[in-house]
């Protein structure tokens, strides 16, 4: 019987195990008769899968699912998981069968020890095939194949692991039980995940075949599939392969890489953040202590952090595999045979960038640029430290080696060698990472605590009332009457709620008003009054030490025009600010009826977006044709819109710059009126307009659309003329309201108040007060005169570059530049040369030298080892030949790796700091005109991201790469050297290399710049946004511009998150063309050594421990590559910078005492802007005596400005020349002329510091001389109240002090330089007429009685006391003459000048 079981299992077993003793049970229980059935059932799987997709295929009429997303079942990552292990275990199972077969070292083969195996693999590939064949072609019925295959290898796998224990495996045959077991559970998790898939979606949903698309797959343009395609396509980065196509075709565009995932959004991990935190803020406020950013990045992002450490785990742990194998093939051949500076820097720069005009007007340019270059030499010290701990690694094993024979008394073998040179391999790259891993967590825990503050500080008072989607009462449709009261005792205490508790719901719902809504929100009040404070006390900020506003009482009628007037300091604007919850309440309350809908707000500096024109006005509000024109009259816009050049949809630029002073505050103010809220703030709009704007705007604007229209509105102003149009007066002074009421009120309840105010009338002049005002005529005319200097400013791009397309028309800001294709030679040469030569040579070369020696030493090992295989010899005789050289070795590897390090260092670290220094120098000198086209969020993207690049990455990628070229190299020496035939085998995968990397650099290069230039987007509209803040809060706006932020950041994600997958792809095709390499060196050097014997063991291992790198220095090689040039798109931005032209800042220095007595002569002058615009002054001629005071005046756009510009050549002439004291202007440098000259500016501006360096940036002034310019300025009481004094504090941008406290720290500046010239361009326009008063007889008659002044004035009062009048009109001067004279001459311009608003 034995015989015939024999001869029926000899072709599959050759012989059997079947015992006789065992009976039938034991025949069906042997090993062969196991492998047959598992052998039979594999194959009959693998036969009718295929016939089943063969027949759903072709033979079947389905529907076809054309969507490119895939759908995914239930358990389908799991699947994939569990199929691979299978695979694995199956290659496991079809080793040990050939290994057993090796072992019985018979002739004949048993097809039972390997040919199951060889079907389960295939049967694993085809099962997974055949499920994702069903997923792709929503076929659920299937799945029944599956399901029945698992149960029946189960079933299978059952006997097999019976009969392995009956056996007793133990030792190396307890490999093949393991291997059994493991197969059993992965078949077990298969069939459960085949019954649940059938159960849900058969059963469950039986008759629904297809599923339904999701929302997000549904959309076009949303290519980032990573979630959406299978797990095999995920791992491989395979769905990126269209974007290395069409990135290898053209240069890639942001619009290429289409929208992102919801769930990579910026809105959607907001939400999500937001709520843990809100979470975790509620649960340490209510046990007393802070919240933790870190528990909740935790908690948010506990899924990824988790299973990312886990695979980095496994990938580790597979690491070793390498050279713990290297032991086991070796002894096989053997048998045979960077804070807080870049902070500071980064602050000092945007201050510098937001000033730059003061700052070229008086010549400070270079000490700023100087105090940025001290705080940058701190920096970059910071930076060399950091990069030399980065450098510093140990990559020498020379101890390690000498020591180990005296320590173990044993003879260096190849095996242990190799294994353990291999496993140190491995340890120097971690530890190569150590000192960035490390200055990482210090910049995440400095960033996390810096968070915490943040989210943990208190909000504005007013942002808990903002309610996105709810803004009436939804049963009566009212607004609804809120009331806030802060009591001092807990307002600390309660106020503090993290900055994301104000947002709401879904951002992309953008706030709209209609008209019927601004209606219905009017009519609908019941209350007497629209606000209303009782006992108010405020201040700015919880750490503020006194409180601003004191004794506050206060009712705002509905529906009528209240003023609120008082001195410079005295509390107007603060008022403001406190009515729109900016200020802390210290104590009282506010009732107000606009707490949902917020109020129409006027800044005193009037804000604008770099949008259009008409988006300015509409500021998210519904296009209303018919009011919008309205508004446009009512505001005098009209003619500025006309000469556009592309009307109302004209580019604005940032912070308005194409506009004056005047166009702005116009266009503020057209904002609040189309808005339609109930309620209108306004911050003294008037002061940047000339009288006859002024009045236009105030009779049409705010007493026609504003008041007839039954709107509160609240104005603040110094234009006293209008105070008899008020229904209510507020006097304001030293913080506390010291009268209101109406006119009448005033002049019978304090006399002596009415009596002043009637003298500051009179003082600023007849012709200003309050007896009506005139036609609308005068109002038209004068903004039909604004038009020249209008078209000066907007149509500098549109005449230099003449756009052919109609969407580019009114297109102010110049796009930003982007390279095309690979960076260019010049950029590396530029680089290059910043290095220094001699440190860029001895960087190439000190790496090559290093590795070279690395390699002799190596081979100076691998004769050790040899040696020590060879037992005549002692292990002394042995150490004494070879230990003493490879010390040597070791020592010269030393040597080299120090110079090595120094000279990157110092070369890259030079490149960094010059190319910086280049650009910040080149910026600072840079014409006026390339600020007002390029946003300062452009230009600080390049101080700050550019800028770190180049500083911190540049510096390493640089040197890894070319540590990675030589170490390449001398992996392919080396391997050459042992096996030349790996020369052969090496070529065709260095050329799919190659290939490989060619198509990445491309595409990766581009998604590098696609994602530098969405980041400028990024940084202007958050600078734009904090620029505007208290005017998006007065609106509610919230909510809108924190959508349009996250929509900038999606677009930068986008281009973002691509250039990491793309980073992952190239991972992927690097590991398996270095698998390659140790496939081929490993059998080949085997193969070398044990067939022909011509290889020794330690050439074996030298070569495994070489190429055992490989995958990972491949990898390393391309990216680094394509890190450099995508690194050095940073230097070419750089580059471009520091390479804009810039002012000629050369001459002839004048005279040490230039200018001694102020004499101007301007001959045949003619200045313009640009080389392609029309000259804004023509032929102007006209001289200015020793000590005379000039009075400038004439309609906006009459070249005012320019004429003063000119004198300190922030504009230049094209012809005739300015002589000042006999001295050429135009041939002497320019810091000399700027800081010999003074100017009051019109836009007052003070730096972050204390007021002694506002005043005295330079420190030559004395504390007395100080203190007497501070009294002429009117400030001395002021400052005197601060307890620093001269030490306090000033906020950036001079946020702490008032627009006309600005204004008059400007004149005390101008009156520290002791100037024989002094220029003043509005320099009075936001302080009361008392105040000017008080500057021009005092300052100007007496502080300046001996200089020469020029006074540009809106205001006709504030230079008829001037000895010479120059009154301008179309860039010429038409009148010149004393103001006696022209008022004399009812002919003259002057004249009817101060007639027309008679």
């Amino acid at each position: 019987m034995a015989t015939e079981d024999e001869n029926r299992w000899s072709w599959f077993c050759h012989e059997t195990n079947i015992s006789s003793e065992a009976g039938d049970y034991g025949a069906y229980m042997t090993e062969c008769t196991v492998n047959f059935a598992a052998f039979l059932l594999h194959l009959l799987f693998v036969i009718i899968a295929c016939l089943v997709l063969i027949w759903r295929r072709w033979c079947c009429v389905f529907r076809n699912v054309t969507s490119p997303y895939l759908i995914k079942w239930p358990g389908h990552n799991t699947r994939w998981v569990l199929s691979f292990m299978l695979m694995v275990l199956a290659f496991a199972s079809l080793g040990e069968g050939f290994l057993t077969e090796a072992a019985r070292k018979e002739p004949s083969p048993q097809l039972q020890f390997y040919l199951p195996a060889c079907l389960l693999l295939i049967a694993s590939i085809i099962s997974v095939l055949y499920y994702q064949l069903a997923e792709n072609w929503k076929s659920p019925g299937l799945l029944w194949l599956l399901l029945a295959y698992w149960f029946f290898c189960i079933v299978i796998n059952v006997m097999r692991i019976t009969h392995l224990l009956q056996e007793n495996m133990a030792g190396s045959d307890a490999a093949i039980l393991w291997i059994a077991v493991l197969m059993l559970v992965s078949y077990i998790l298969l069939l459960v995940l085949e019954v649940h898939l059938v159960t849900h979606k058969i059963w469950r949903i039986r008759g629904k075949q297809y599923d339904t698309l999701s929302s997000e797959s549904n959309n076009d343009d949303m290519w980032y599939t990573e979630n959406c395609v299978s797990f095999l396509y995920c791992i491989t980065f395979w769905w990126m392969n269209w974007l290395f196509k069409l990135g290898f075709q053209r240069p890639l565009e942001i619009t290429d890489l289409g929208s992102l995932p919801k769930n990579h959004r910026a809105e959607h991990l907001y939400e999500i953040f937001k709520v843990d935190f809100q979470k975790e803020l509620e649960y340490k406020t209510s046990i007393g202590k802070s919240p933790s950013v870190w528990k909740v990045f935790l908690r948010v992002f506990k899924g990824e952090i988790f299973w990312a450490g886990i695979i980095r785990l496994i990938y580790e742990l597979m690491c070793l595999v390498g050279p713990l194998a290297l032991n086991g093939v070796v002894a096989y051949v053997i048998a045979y045979g960077e804070e807080k500076n870049s902070d500071e820097r980064l602050k000092q720069s945007n201050e510098m960038l937001q000033g730059i005009k003061l700052l070229k007007m008086y010549g400070w340019e270079e000490m700023f640029c100087k105090a940025i270059e001290a705080v940058r030499k701190l920096e970059m010290s910071s930076i060399f430290s950091y990069n030399g701990c980065y450098s510093f690694n140990c990559k020498f094993c020379g101890p390690v080696f000498t020591s180990y024979p005296y320590i173990t008394g044993t003879n260096l073998e190849p095996n242990t060698t190799f294994a353990a040179l291999s496993l140190m391999n491995l340890l120097l790259e971690p530890m190569y990472f150590v000192p960035m891993v490390t200055s990482l967590l210090v910049n995440t825990f400095v960033g996390v605590r810096r968070f915490e503050a943040f989210f943990a500080a208190p909000e504005t008072e007013r942002s808990h009332e903002i309610h996105w989607t709810e803004y009436f009462d939804k049963d009566k449709k009212k607004p609804t009457n809120h009331v806030h009261q802060k009591k001092r005792q807990n307002y600390f205490a309660n106020e503090k709620t993290p900055i994301l508790h104000a947002n709401g719901t879904d951002y992309e719902s953008v706030l709209s008003q209609t008209d019927q809504e601004a209606t219905l929100l009017t009519r609908g009040l019941k209350c007497t009054y629209a606000l209303k404070i009782v006992n108010g006390y405020f201040m700015w900020g919880s750490d503020s030490s006194a409180s601003i506003l004191k004794n506050i009482n206060l009712e705002i009628p509905y529906g009528e025009l209240t003023m609120v007037v008082g001195g410079v300091g005295s509390g107007k604007s603060s008022l403001l600010s406190a009515i729109l919850g900016e200020m802390t309440t210290l104590k009282g309350s506010i009732t107000d009826s606009s707490s949902s809908t917020g109020v129409a707000f006027g800044a005193q500096k009037a804000w604008l977006m770099n949008a259009t024109l008409r988006d300015n006005v509409l500021f998210g509000i519904t296009y209303n044709k018919g009011r919008y024109r309205k508004v446009i009259d009512a505001c005098a816009l009209e003619q500025d819109i006309s000469i556009l050049p592309a009307g109302d949809m004209t580019e604005i630029g940032e912070k308005g710059i194409n506009l004056s002073g005047g166009q702005k505050q116009r266009v503020s103010v057209a904002r609040t009126m189309y808005s339609n809220k109930p309620i209108v703030l306004l911050d003294d709009p008037l002061s940047a307009l000339d009288v006859n704007v002024g009045g236009y705007l105030f009779r049409k604007g705010i007493m026609g659309r504003l008041r007839k229209a039954n709107r509160t509105v609240v104005l603040v102003t110094h234009q006293l003329q209008y105070l008899q149009q008020a229904e209510k007066i507020i006097v304001m002074e030293e913080g506390q309201i010291t009268f209101q009421g109406n006119f009448d009120d005033m002049a019978r309840s304090d006399p002596g108040l009415y009596q002043k105010w009637q003298q500051d009338v009179i003082a600023a002049t007849d012709s200003e007060l309050s007896d009506g005002l005139s036609g609308a005529g005068s109002g038209e005319d004068s903004a039909a005169d604004e038009r020249a200097l209008l078209r000066r400013r907007v149509t500098e791009s549109v005449l230099k570059s003449q756009p052919e397309q109609k969407s580019s028309k009114g297109k102010l800001i110049q796009t930003e530049e982007l390279e095309r294709g690979s960076v260019s030679a010049d950029t590396y040469l530029y680089y290059a040369r910043n290095m220094g030569m001699f440190w860029a040579i001895s960087f190439l070369f000190a790496y090559m030298l290093l590795e070279a020696f690395n390699v002799a030493r190596n081979f100076w090992l691998s004769d050790w080892a040899e040696a020590g295989l060879d037992q005549n010899r002692t292990v002394g005789g042995i150490n004494q030949q070879y230990v003493g050289s490879y010390i040597g070795f070791a020592s010269a590897c030393f040597v080299l790796a120090m110079v090595m390090i120094t000279s990157s260092l110092c070369s890259t670290w030079n490149a960094a700091n010059v190319v910086y220094l280049r650009m910040l120098r080149n910026i600072t000198r840079a014409p006026n005109r390339f600020f007002d086209t390029t946003p300062i969020g452009r230009i600080l993207n390049r101080f700050s991201s550019d800028t770190q690049i180049i500083d911190t990455k540049l510096i390493i990628t640089l040197g890894s790469l070319v540590y990675c070229i030589w170490n390449f190299v001398f992996i392919l020496i080396v391997n050459s050297i042992i096996t030349p035939i790996f020369i052969a085998e090496v070529i065709p995968i260095v050329a799919m290399n190659v290939v490989i990397a060619v198509y990445f650099i491309r595409s990766s290069r581009e998604l590098q710049r696609l994602d530098s230039v969405t980041r400028s987007p990024v940084f202007a509209h958050f600078s734009e946004t904090l620029g505007g803040l208290t005017t998006l809060r007065a609106y509610r706006e919230q909510k809108r511009f924190f959508g349009t932020l996250l929509k900038r950041i999606d677009t930068n994600n986008t281009a973002f998150l691509y250039l990491q997958a793309a980073y992952g792809w190239l991972g992927l095709q690097m590991s398996i063309c270095g698998g390659f390499i140790v496939l081929f060196v490993g059998l080949t050097t085997i193969l070398q050594a044990t067939i022909f014997g011509n290889l020794d063991s330690s050439s074996v291992g030298l070569a495994l421990s070489y190429v055992l790198m490989v995958s990972y220095r491949l990898f390393n090689l391309v990216r680094f590559a394509a890190d450099t040039e995508m690194q050095m798109n940073p230097v070419e931005r750089v580059q471009y910078y520091a390479d804009v032209p810039t002012e000629n800042y050369g001459g002839k220095e004048p005279p040490s005492d230039w200018p001694s007595r102020g004499a101007i002569q301007i001959e045949h002058v003619s200045v313009r802007y640009d080389e392609s615009l029309p000259p804004v002054l023509q032929d102007v001629t006209v001289c200015v005596q020793p000590g005379e005071k000039v009075g400038i005046c004439g309609r906006t756009g009459s070249g005012k400005s320019s004429l003063t510009l000119s004198l300190l050549r922030i504009i230049e002439t094209f012809k005739g020349k300015i002589m000042i004291d006999g001295e050429n202007i135009g041939l002497m440098p320019l810091t000399t002329l700027r800081q010999r000259l003074s100017i009051i500016p019109q836009d007052p501006i003070l730096f972050t510091g204390t007021i002694r360096t506002n005043l005295d940036p330079t420190r030559s002034k004395s504390d007395q001389e100080l203190w007497n310019a501070l009294e002429i300025a009117q400030l001395k009481s002021i400052v005197s109240e601060f307890d620093l004094r001269l030490d306090t504090l000033v906020s950036e941008g001079g946020e702490n002090f008032s627009v006309g406290q600005r204004q008059l720290f400007c004149l005390a500046r101008a009156f520290l330089r002791n100037s024989r010239v002094l220029i003043m361009d509005e320099a009075t326009a936001s302080i009361d007429y008392s105040t000017v008063y008080a500057v021009t007889a005092k300052v100007v008659a007496s502080a300046f009685k001996d200089k020469t002044v020029l006074t540009i004035a809106h205001r006709v009062s504030t230079i008829l006391e001037s000895d010479t009048i120059w009154v301008l009109s179309d860039g010429e001067i038409v009148e010149c003459d004393s103001p006696e004279k022209l008022l004399a001459t009812e002919s003259s311009e002057f004249y009817s000048m101060v007639q027309a608003n008679k």
